[in-house]
């Protein structure tokens, strides 16, 4: 199984090679992830940009500098927990599920995961990832190791 996510991670990096797409749906997730109890720590937004640079495919795809500003646009609609900047999150979101790629749906929903593994997942942020599994036709017990 693991020989499976390494082909598929090194695809990634291929497929959103100048598409920022991929990159900003991880970005999002990570912003709804990291608002779900409703207070976003810098913390939380440096965790999703660790999250995201961890894929060296992706990491390799863009610049660090790319990968910041991503974050950065994503975490700015998420603050303040306003309905417009998560319908817009969301969005994001729904824009690479609606594209049924297995290896990018994963990395997205892995992204999110490690953002809510910082500090420990609770059950809003669970509801959250739960939520992404739904648009990505993925089960969120089989990420969690």
């Amino acid at each position: 199984m693991l020989s499976i996510f390494a082909k598929r991670g090194k695809d990634i990096g291929n497929r959103v090679a100048g598409k920022t797409d991929a990159l900003e749906a991880a970005a999002a997730l990570g912003a709804l992830v990291a608002g779900a109890d409703g207070n976003i720590g810098d913390d939380e937004q440096a965790a999703t940009v660790k999250a995201i640079k961890t894929n060296e495919a992706v990491a390799s795809a863009f610049t660090g500098m790319q990968i910041d500003q991503a974050v950065a646009k994503m975490f700015d609609k998420a603050d303040g927990g306003s309905r417009s900047g998560k319908l817009a999150l969301w969005k994001e979101i729904d824009d690479v599920a609606g594209k049924n790629d297995a290896a990018i749906n994963e990395f997205v929903l892995v992204a999110g995961m490690d953002v809510a593994d910082k500090g420990g997942r609770d059950a809003a942020e669970t509801a959250v990832l739960e939520k992404a599994c739904g648009k990505f036709g993925l089960k969120l017990a089989d990420y969690d190791v």
